[in-house]
């Protein structure tokens, strides 16, 4: 009996020190949400293509990711993101109560 208490003490104290970091993520994938917006909105706009077809000439510091002008790097980070938030979703939905 004493054990499982404790256990379930332990078990809050974790969960109170994930609170923050929980909030902090939530702000986190706002942001992540922002940029994508962003960066498709970019990707399929003509100027895109416009600079795609001229990228021989344009010189971008990348910091060593690939370039926005690359045929599939928005594609797939814009994908990816769209992956996790399924996975997000359907964590959450185990958590949230449908009212």
């Amino acid at each position: 009996m004493q054990q499982n208490i404790q256990q379930m003490q332990d078990n809050y104290g974790k969960l109170v020190k994930l609170l923050p970091e929980l909030e902090k993520s939530l702000s986190r994938w706002e942001e992540a949400y922002q940029i994508m917006q962003q960066l498709n909105q970019f990707y399929h706009s003509s100027l895109w293509l416009e600079l795609y077809d001229n990228a021989d000439n344009i010189r971008l510091e990348t910091h060593g990711n690939y370039s926005v002008l690359s045929q599939d790097a928005i594609w797939n980070a814009v994908t990816e993101q769209y992956e996790l938030a399924k996975k997000l979703n359907k964590t959450l939905s185990k958590i949230v109560i449908t009212e």
